[in-house]
Order: C-alpha cells, then structure tokens, then sequence
C-alpha cells in the first residue's frame, strides 16, 4: 500500500488544447425578441474569448510525444443571454423572466490512446442581484442598453472555465 501516493506518482501529464466548441443557441435566438442580439454572433464571439482565456499551447504545437500527454476538449454545451419581460391581460399579470447562462463541459484524454481520462462541467448564471438590478436600471428599463451582453457572456464564460478546470486539475 502505498502511503504517499502524491509523493511517488511520477512526473505530471503535459496538458495541450485541442478542440473547442461553441453549441448553437437557436432557441434562444428564437426567444430574442427585441433583436437586441442580432448584431452580435455571440458562438463566435465565446469561443475567441474561450480560446484566448485558456492558455494551453495547442495539439499540433507537440513535438515529441509521450504517453503521459493529455488533450483537452472544451464545449459550451448550453448558452443563453437574459431578459424580462411580461404576460398580461386586464386582471393577470404574470412576470417572464430568464438569467443569462453559460453552461461548460471539458474532456480531458489521452492522446496516445484517445481514451478520456477525465470529464469535468460547470453551469453558471447571472447571480439574482446583478439581474434585479440590470432590469431595474435606467438605461436598461428604456432599453438605451440591453440587459446583458457579450462582456456579460464572457464573465459567465471565465467563471464556468475557472471551475472546470480547477475539477480536472484536482483529479491529475
């Protein structure tokens, strides 16, 4: 039995990018109804800002390759920007309102083998006092901004790669 299996585990993994994906948001571009994020391709805008936020050199950037080298394979499976608005007849009024979201998931494996190692994700949303205060603004409730936007987008992206990859360096 090893006693100090941190101590004696041998050298650590070297870590090079390789995929990454931004999953289509159709539904919710369906749902924006304003158009506020028409000028905005917000796919393309996570994965530059994916890409330059983690700093991982890149498959094709290996030189020699050992067994112990690792890929990682990022996705953000499920994205969404927020907005509130409202249903309402004469004696109803129901608020309709969703936070922005950017839900992340990583696969790290073997590039020698192609076999995953480990699977990590995240989801992170506007936090409730943030989206409140958005809503309840002045130049977001006359709509001179919108609620939230790619700076938004990109915050929610940072924090779910933080966590995500703080998961997979626990587990190397």
């Amino acid at each position: 039995m090893n006693l100090f299996p941190r101590i004696f585990k041998g050298e650590k993994p070297r870590v090079y990018l390789g995929a990454m994906l931004v999953a289509s948001s159709e539904e919710w571009e369906s749902l924006d109804g304003w158009g506020i994020f028409q000028s905005m391709n917000l796919g393309d805008g996570l994965r530059k800002y994916l890409y330059s936020a983690v700093n991982l050199p890149p498959i094709d950037s290996r030189e020699d390759l050992r067994e112990s080298d690792l890929g990682l394979e990022l996705v953000v499976v499920n994205y969404r920007g927020g907005e509130f608005g409202a249903f309402q007849t004469t004696e109803l009024f129901i608020p309709i309102f969703w936070r922005p979201k950017v839900e992340l998931k990583a696969r790290l494996y073997n590039l020698a083998t192609g076999k995953t190692v480990h699977i990590a994700s995240s989801k992170k949303n506007t936090p409730w006092g943030q989206f409140v205060s958005r809503i309840f603004s002045f130049n977001r409730m006359f709509r001179f901004k919108p609620l939230f936007d790619e700076e938004d987008m990109e915050v929610l992206l940072c924090l779910a790669a933080i966590e995500t990859l703080a998961k997979l360096t626990k587990k190397l």
